[in-house]
């Protein structure tokens, strides 16, 4: 099949409403996203946590088998804010510990795409990211 012959599909899925994010803990995951990111907690129990994450539900579920270090091809949660920088400031002096500082991931002639990467309790990763002007 060749790209330029799109191919139509049986269904077309069009809105994603809910992610799950396997934890080897979801209560103590719980404390990160509600108290260090700031999301509503919908339903909350030892096996089962869904959180607000604004457009989609997020949901954090323990599994067994949970490794210790996560691969870094995983998927991101990429969450966009306003300020960027402001973002990523006001989340270290609260002690949230990054793995990457706000850097250039996209942009064009006009626009800088900054992006600062960090990771939950048990190493799934979330981006934050945020345009700026280029200078």
């Amino acid at each position: 099949m060749s790209p330029a012959q799109p191919v139509e599909p049986p269904v077309r899925l069009t809105k994603a409403s809910l992610l799950i994010c396997y934890v080897r803990d979801a209560m103590a995951s719980l404390a990160f996203y509600r108290d260090v990111l700031g999301m509503k907690p919908l339903e909350a129990s030892p096996h089962w946590v869904e959180l607000d994450a604004g457009g989609i539900h997020l949901a954090l579920h323990p599994h067994s088998k949970m490794p210790e270090k996560r691969e870094a091809t995983l998927p991101f949660l990429v969450f966009p804010v306003e300020d960027v920088v402001g973002t990523y400031e006001r989340m270290l002096a609260h002690g949230v510990k990054f793995l990457t500082p706000p850097k250039e991931v996209f942009g064009d002639a006009n626009l800088v795409g900054l992006s600062a990467d960090l990771a939950d309790p048990d190493g799934n990763l979330i981006s934050i990211v945020g345009t700026v002007p280029r200078k």
